[in-house]
Parts: C-alpha cells; sequence; structure tokens
C-alpha cells in the first residue's frame, strides 16, 4: 500500500494542456480509424459528416489545431521541471475509453430499436398495399385473338324475280368441324317476274385465278310475289377452308321449275 502511494507521488500528474491535447489527438485517430473501416466495408455513413464535425477536422484546422497543439506540447514538455507524464499511457487510456462509450451507445441503440420495433407493429407503405392488393386480384387470362370477319357486297341478280341488297358475312371460328362459317342475307322480289314454282340458286366462293373454293345450294321462297322491297331471307352454312383466301362472292339464279304465274 505504501509502496503504492509512492509510485504514485513519483508519477507526476498531467496538467490541462496534456489532456487537451490527448483529447484532440484521440478524437482525430478515433474518426480516421473508423473512416478507414467503414470505407474498406464498404458504407458509405462517412460521406455525409455534420458540418461542426467537418469544421473541427477539416484539413486545415486539423493542421493549425495540431501544430499549435503539438507546439505547445512540446514547449511546455521542454520548459517543464522533473519528470513528464506517460503520453503513451494517456492515449491508450482515451482511445480504449473513447471506442468503450462508442460499442456502449451501440448496444444502447440497437436495444432501443429493437424494443420500438416490438412495440409498434410495422405500418404497412403505400408500396406494400399495392403489392398485396396486385396478388390479391386474380390473374387476367390472356385474350383471345380477334376473329377473322369479312363482308362482301354482291350486286342485284334477276332471273324470273330480282334478289336485292345481297350480303355475305363470312366469320372465321374455333369448331374442329369448320373452319368459318357464313350468313348470306337478301331480299327477294317477284315484282316484274313471276310467282309460284320451284326456284334456286348458287352461292360461290371464290380465291384467286378464279378458283371456285366451295358453293352451296339454297331454295328460294316464290310463294308470293312480294313487292315493295322484296321478302328478307338469310341463308348460312359452314366453311371447310380459310376464310383468308376469299376474294369474291357470287351469286347464280336456276330457272323455275313447275306451274308459275306472273307478278
Amino acid at each position: 500500500m505504501a509502496s503504492d502511494q509512492r509510485r504514485q507521488q513519483r508519477e507526476p500528474q498531467p496538467t490541462l494542456l496534456d489532456l487537451l491535447a490527448v483529447f484532440v489527438c484521440t478524437g482525430a485517430i478515433v474518426i480516421f480509424l473508423l473512416w478507414i473501416s467503414y470505407t474498406v466495408l464498404n458504407f458509405h455513413q462517412f460521406d455525409d459528416l455534420p458540418p461542426w464535425l467537418i469544421g473541427s477536422y477539416g484539413f486545415f484546422t486539423a493542421l493549425t489545431t495540431g501544430g499549435v497543439g503539438l507546439g505547445a506540447a512540446i514547449l511546455s514538455d521542454m520548459t517543464r521541471p522533473g519528470p513528464r507524464p506517460s503520453y503513451i499511457r494517456l492515449f491508450i487510456g482515451a482511445i480504449s475509453g473513447a471506442f468503450l462509450l462508442i460499442a456502449i451507445i451501440s448496444i444502447v441503440v440497437s436495444t432501443a430499436n429493437e424494443y420500438v420495433n416490438q412495440q409498434q407493429p410495422e405500418t404497412p407503405t403505400k408500396a406494400t398495399q399495392a403489392a398485396e392488393a396486385d396478388r390479391a386480384q386474380p390473374e387476367t387470362p390472356p385474350e383471345a385473338p380477334e376473329a377473322f370477319v369479312q363482308v362482301f357486297k354482291i350486286p342485284d341478280v334477276s332471273l324470273n324475280g330480282t334478289m336485292r341488297e345481297i350480303q355475305v358475312t363470312v366469320r372465321e371460328n374455333s369448331q374442329p368441324d369448320a373452319v368459318a362459317n357464313f350468313l348470306l342475307e337478301y331480299r327477294w322480289t317477284g315484282s316484274g317476274g313471276t310467282q309460284q314454282g320451284s326456284q334456286g340458286f348458287n352461292i360461290l366462293f371464290k380465291g384467286g385465278g378464279g378458283a371456285t373454293l366451295g358453293s352451296f345450294k339454297f331454295p328460294i321462297d316464290r310463294s308470293h310475289c312480294y313487292y315493295g322491297g322484296g321478302n328478307y331471307e338469310q341463308r348460312s352454312g359452314a366453311l371447310t377452308f380459310d376464310p383468308r383466301l376469299i376474294e369474291r362472292v357470287q351469286i347464280i339464279l336456276s330457272e323455275v321449275t313447275g306451274r308459275m304465274g306472273a307478278c
């Protein structure tokens, strides 16, 4: 006990100038070591330091402060009578205390953040809500390609009566037994012709070079003369060839058979 007291009495106590120099140098060393560590780990927290810290440890400020402090320390050390304090011990203690304080602050902040996150459930952001809404909605099936549709207008055809306003609509479909369907619409009038008897017509679908792709035969209703605009009639059928090959449609009336009368 007596030996410890004698050793403490022999060791000189640092002055205020010694403590200030150690504090300034320790702060610069700690910040430099942290900056090197964060740069190596590819962290960017030290890219935007507060203005007061930049002003305290800027290049010119640090150079001036360090020069003045170092010169004052050397001058004080040279003019100090008797033994001098151990600066190595002071630096080791100051740096160790600084890192210990940093570790304590980090642990306290991390624990506080975990406690706050447990007490307050995470509030979903607008992006999270939008993503959840998109997942909740059923997937929209892809739209089927539009079916091929073509309309042919045919001039009037006359033979013992007249077929007027002739229109043929060809529509592609997905049925396995037919590539497309057609709908023939027209008006039949016996005005200026005859009625009664039997009569029909052929509808021919023509392709390139006048080739006949398909033909259909239908009867005509000749039970009346059908004056005025004529009697609306329609016929339909299935096509077994590609409707895109059709270039034109032709109507051919047949001769009347059986007994007929004038209109």
